[in-house]
């Protein structure tokens, strides 16, 4: 291991120590995969699989039949609304403290569940932006006493893949653990959309489609964590090479809970 390494595992570990107030500790089971992700290299990265992807509850239906059904639970083609929600139950129902074990169990429920509640609102041979997609579940009742947020979405200008873009994700991503920790946004390039943040020392990634065992899947949606800018960037762009997108633009919407304004006098 790099001299370096040992310098940052010294660091954390003495952050982690240091920290006395309960509620601002590190999940017990996040410090067992940083100090893993930290001693195993400088592009170590832990890959989750889920269960189902996106598309799955079609793919059964096609098992029987080759008329394309009509299914409430059918997630394809949603994968904005997803990783919104999965951003909203971030805040509300994890409070952001973060495992790998939560982050799994709520990436599958929202494929689980989410759908037969968003589909009615969403026309599924449509992309949505970002704004689109969070101003049509903020009108769900079921997502109504969610939070307000602020979209701040950056676009990007040069092709993904091209030297200039991929400086530009770097840079992007980079900036995260200095902005707000946690810091939380969605990815979008091309046809793909897939949740990105970074919180409790770690850069993590919610993706809801077919993910192939190249990319650490199994053919699933996946949770992936990353301790450093640039293994993740090296993922992002080997993701998106292999699911056949063309040098295409980015853009990164980051989603920040608004704050209330003060009534005091």
């Amino acid at each position: 291991m790099l001299q370096i390494d040992w310098i940052n595992l010294v660091e954390f570990s003495q952050s982690l120590l240091l920290t006395f107030n309960p509620e601002q500790r590190i999940n017990i089971s996040i410090l067992v995969h940083k100090l893993k992700l930290l001693t195993d290299g400088p592009t170590k990265s832990i890959s989750i699989p889920l269960a189902c992807h996106q598309g799955t509850a079609l793919e059964k239906m096609y098992q029987y039949s080759d008329i394309i059904p009509i299914l409430d639970c059918d997630a394809s083609n949603g994968c904005i609304f997803w990783t919104i929600l999965f951003l909203f139950h971030l805040k509300t129902d994890l409070k952001d403290k973060i495992s790998p074990e939560s982050l799994e169990e709520l990436g599958n429920r929202i494929l689980d569940e989410e759908p037969t509640k968003v589909n009615q609102y969403r026309d599924k041979s449509q992309c949505y932006d970002v704004f689109e997609a969070y101003k049509i579940l903020k009108g769900i009742r079921f997502y109504s006493d969610q939070p307000d947020y602020d979209i701040t979405e950056t676009m990007g200008v040069n092709k993904v893949f091209s030297l200039e873009g991929k400086k530009d994700l770097y840079v992007q991503l980079d900036k995260l653990p200095r902005m707000i920790d946690p810091a939380y946004g969605i990815f979008t390039c091309g046809n793909y959309s897939f949740f990105l943040g970074h919180n409790d020392f770690l850069f993590f990634i919610y993706d809801t489609h077919c993910i192939t065992e190249s990319l650490g899947g199994n053919g699933n949606g996946i949770i992936k964590l990353f301790k450093c800018t640039k293994s993740a960037c090296a993922w992002i762009w080997k993701r998106l090479d292999l699911s056949g997108v063309k040098n295409e633009c980015f853009s990164f919407a980051l989603m920040t809970k608004r704050k209330r304004k003060s009534t005091k006098k």
